[in-house]
């Protein structure tokens, strides 16, 4: 999210929301991701998790969420900042009161259609047949992945607000 991948610009406080924003996708922490390798990779030979594992492609997640969701989150967020603490500033100095996020909505068809590396990551993230959204019926309980709560998904996008 930080590198605005999934169309967010945090320092800019801005959003591109695909389609509306409210299409749902599997969003996953690098640390989950860390965490699933060094839990599949100390998976015994003898363990009968070790055939369901060798040789696949796995598909983990952390939430199954929609764009708007997440922005609601962090909107959320931005003003319980600015209620306890009206003279906090975001990383740019500004008062964080006025941070609220911006949003665009984009067509990822007509977006697609520009032709840059961008804009295909975009197409195949997001689009139609993207590779993000497989919903909950993956194998993160098989490598390892702790369920995460509404709370969890709170927590770490404080942490990408807010450092």
């Amino acid at each position: 999210m930080k590198a605005g991948y999934a169309g967010f610009s945090i320092p800019n406080r801005s959003a591109i929301l695909f389609d509306g924003g409210n299409s749902r996708y599997n969003y996953t922490l690098c640390s989950t991701i860390a965490d699933s390798i060094i839990s599949i990779l100390s998976v015994d030979f003898a363990d009968e998790r070790f055939g369901q594992l060798e040789n696949k492609a796995l598909r983990i997640h952390d939430w199954f969420v929609s764009q708007n969701e997440l922005l609601d989150i962090m909107d959320d967020e931005l003003a319980k900042r600015a209620e306890s603490d009206p003279t906090a500033t975001n990383t740019d100095g500004e008062v964080a009161a006025a941070a609220k996020f911006t949003r665009q909505v984009v067509s990822v068809a007509e977006l697609a259609e520009q032709k840059n590396h961008l804009a295909m990551l975009y197409e195949a993230l997001f689009g139609v047949d993207n590779s993000c959204s497989w919903g909950t019926d993956d194998e993160s309980d098989l490598a390892g992945v702790r369920p995460k709560t509404h709370e969890d998904m709170r927590e770490a996008l404080r942490g990408v607000l807010f450092g």
